[in-house]
Formats: structure tokens, C-alpha cells, sequence
């Protein structure tokens, strides 16, 4: 089974870890004719938001319905639920299990065992799409998610006056390369043991330092072929919003997907980049890390000043990796060499 096959209804199951059952679609795995999202009244808000994110990667050219059991770990009404949208899609269904309770997963695999019928689950480690029923072999899935789709799945967006953009290398050249000397002159004194005149040159006006990155991040497109083509979306600095408070906005300094991963980054310079500010501002990050993309996520942090160990130590264990002062002439391969370790949130 695969993209060519006829289309099928889509089944998937709410969960607080919405790509395993938006990525199957994103990516072509499966032909759909239509998505029921099975949720249960505690993930509401998940499978709204998931609803909207498979309509994004659709063009919403499909019907995406939620259907609500009142128990998810109730294997009667689990049954019935599943056999009541079975009965309406005599074309068969494709059910991935991977999300919801193992309950809901059992009742699946009971009901739906007509010859029209498959079951299948992600494994999010290797974004492979695995078939339990028929017996068949598993699909890579594609990086096809948008940074847009991405925050819509999590129940997050992007406000029209500070939107997702890509940022433009040719347009930040001669701010960027002020920039990199200047964070050549603050490594240069680190090294040779001037803290004071280090202080000095990383305390400046303007956005040096979001500059900076952000042309790094622009130029990540053209380094090493093998990290270059699986970065699917990238992004300048842009505010997010959640979408059950709009009240509440967070700021973000850039972002990227890399292989179905979310890497978002936070500059800071002066004293916010050192010290009680730093670890205020590394906890903030973590916490929005953790809501956005949970443990397929990692906070960057990108900091003027030189952290302690305890500082990164503490940092690390809320899913945030630190660069910090002496590091910042080789941004571009420090942030290629996270790209490439596992994520764990």
C-alpha cells in the first residue's frame, strides 16, 4: 500500500503528539478520501488543532470530521465508535493507531478487518510508517511539513504582524558580517582572558546578534548537501500565539524543521545573555519548547556571553542547548552538529 493506492478513509486517534498522525498525510503515505479525527472529551483542543493541520497539508480539498467517544479506554463504546464510521466508508479505511489508548488501538484491530481495511502506526524516531495490516513494507515518510503547519498542529500560530519568513541572505550580508566580527572580537577576548573587554563588546545596541543568526540560518540552505536537503522550512524572527489564548504572545528569534524536528532559537546580548537573566530567559524557552513540538523539539539558545556548565547542565535538562559567547564565530557548525544528534526533549 502506498500513495498510488485507491483512496481510503483516513483514521487517527487525538493525541498531544499530533504528527504521528499528520506526517502519514503530509508526506503521501496514504491516499485519502476523507479523515475522521476519533478523539475522547479530554483531547478536544488536540484533535481541533490537528483538524486544522491536516487541512492546511490538504488544501482542504478533502472532508476532515472529529468524532467524539465519551471513554477512550472504554473497549465497547471504543467499538462502536469505530464500527459506526467503518459502516459509512464502505471503501475502506486506513487506521493509524499510533496515537490515542491502547484500547482505542485493540478496537481498531477488531473492527476493522475487512479486506478494504489496513492498519498502520509511525514510529517517530525513524519517521517510518509501519504496517500492521496487511503485512507490508514500511514507508520512509517524507519531510514535507511547513513551520505554519507545524504550529497549527500543536495549537499555535503566527500573527499577521509578525509573521513566519524566511530570512534573506543578500539583504542581511552587511549587517551579518559587522556582526561576525564583532562576535570574532568577543571570542578572541575570552580566549586571552580579557572577561571585561568581552563584557564590553557583547553589551551593543540593535539586533547584532538576531542579525547574526539569522544569516546563519539563511546560509544553512547551502552548506553540507546531506543536512541541506532534509531542512524542509525555515524562519527569521516572528512572534506565536496560542490558539485557545490569542492574549499571549511569545517572540522567537528564528526557527527551522529539519527532518520532521523543530529547532526554534532565542539571541540574547548584555546582561540578558549571562546569570539570573540568562537562566530566566533559557526556562522560558524551554517551557514554550516543550509546548510546541514536545520532545521532537529542541530550544537553542543563543547567548553574548559566556554561560557556567551549571547554567548549560540546568539547560540541557529543559530540552535547551546553549551557545554561547566563545562558540559564536563557528554558529553556523555548532548548529549543524545539533541538527544531527537525536532530539529528546
Amino acid at each position: 500500500m502506498n500513495a498510488d493506492s485507491a483512496p481510503r478513509h483516513y483514521l487517527c486517534f487525538a493525541t498531544n503528539q499530533p504528527l504521528v498522525n499528520l506526517t502519514p498525510v503530509a508526506g503521501g503515505c496514504v491516499s485519502v478520501a476523507g479523515i475522521t479525527i476519533l478523539s475522547w472529551p479530554k483531547n478536544r483542543d488536540y484533535a481541533q488543532w490537528l483538524q486544522t493541520a491536516l487541512g492546511q497539508v490538504t488544501g482542504r480539498r478533502v472532508p476532515i470530521a472529529i468524532a467524539e467517544v465519551h471513554d477512550g479506554y472504554d473497549i465497547a463504546l471504543c467499538r462502536q465508535s469505530i464500527a459506526g464510521i467503518a459502516a459509512s466508508h464502505p471503501e475502506g479505511c486506513v487506521a493509524n493507531v499510533t496515537g490515542g489508548s491502547k484500547v482505542m488501538a485493540l478496537a481498531a484491530w477488531e473492527v476493522l478487518n475487512r479486506p478494504q481495511d489496513a492498519l498502520c502506526y509511525v514510529d517517530p524516531n525513524t519517521d517510518e510508517l509501519r504496517w500492521l495490516r496487511p503485512d507490508l513494507p514500511s514507508i520512509q515518510i517524507p519531510d514535507r511539513l511547513s513551520l505554519a503547519v507545524w504550529l497549527s498542529a500543536f495549537g499555535f500560530a503566527s500573527p499577521p504582524d509578525s509573521p513566519l519568513s524566511r530570512p534573506d541572505s543578500r539583504r542581511l550580508e552587511a549587517a551579518a558580517q559587522q556582526a561576525y566580527a564583532r562576535v570574532k572580537e568577543i571570542a578572541a577576548a575570552y580566549r586571552d582572558g580579557k572577561r571585561v573587554e568581552a563584557l564590553e563588546l557583547s553589551t551593543g545596541p540593535g539586533q547584532w546578534l538576531e542579525t547574526y543568526l539569522a544569516y546563519t540560518l539563511a546560509h544553512l540552505f547551502s552548506g553540507q548537501p546531506s543536512l541541506a536537503s532534509r531542512i524542509h522550512d525555515i524562519s527569521g524572527p516572528f512572534k506565536v500565539y496560542r490558539l485557545n489564548n490569542r492574549s499571549v504572545t511569545n517572540e522567537l528569534d528564528g526557527a527551522l524543521l529539519y527532518n520532521n524536528r523543530l529547532f526554534i532559537f532565542e539571541a540574547k546580548n548584555g546582561h540578558e545573555a549571562q546569570g539570573r537573566q540568562a537562566v530566566d530567559a533559557i526556562f522560558r524557552l524551554g517551557q514554550l519548547r516543550q509546548q510546541i513540538g514536545g520532545w521532537l523539539s529542541c530550544g537553542v539558545f543563543i547567548a553574548s556571553r559566556q554561560n557556567s556548565d551549571v547554567i548549560k547542565a540546568r539547560a540541557s535538562e529543559l530540552g535547551v542547548h546553549v551557545i554561547d559567547g566563545p562558540q559564536l564565530p563557528k554558529l553556523r557548525s555548532h548548529i549543524e552538529g545539533l541538527l544531527q544528534r537525536p532530539v529528546r526533549g
